[in-house]
């Protein structure tokens, strides 16, 4: 499924990135883990491996390292650079985030082994998906 979500993503003008490396993946688990966050779980490696990173109508997906985008002046952090901001907030213990939306949050939560929507504002859950593609397809359910 991830595979014809970002396939269509792509066609509706998303922006891509080359697809992460393994050692970009090991590397990013490693100061993840060694921060006390979780591991990139399985269904979203299955994402970098395709494609580091995403950007797409307001939708952002952080990739295993950054990327840059001169022409925006901006460069799309890295889920080890996203979650280093979320460290000392106890609402974020056991989860990973993984991207964002206008006004929400895709993260995993390690502790319900589940992919979850946050209100940005106030960490609320709004959604919870057993795997990463059932909550972006939230986002982007309008183009299938």
């Amino acid at each position: 499924m991830m595979n014809r979500i970002i396939k269509t993503l792509e066609e509706d003008g998303a922006l891509t990135f080359a697809p992460a490396s393994d050692r970009d993946i090991r590397y990013a688990t490693s100061v993840l883990t060694t921060n006390h966050i979780p591991p990139i779980p399985s269904h979203y490696v299955e994402m970098l491996r395709k494609t580091n990173g995403l950007v797409w109508n307001g939708v952002e997906l952080y990739g295993a390292s950054g990327n840059e985008r001169p022409e925006k002046g901006y460069t799309l952090p890295s889920v080890v650079d996203i979650n280093m901001t979320f460290l000392g907030d106890e609402r974020m213990r056991g989860s990973l985030v993984l991207g964002r939306a206008s006004e929400e949050i895709f993260t995993y939560n390690s502790r319900q082994n589940n992919y979850q929507v946050l209100d940005r504002h106030d960490m609320s859950v709004t959604g919870n998906f057993p795997t990463f593609a059932e909550a972006i397809y939230l986002f982007i359910e309008d183009l299938f």
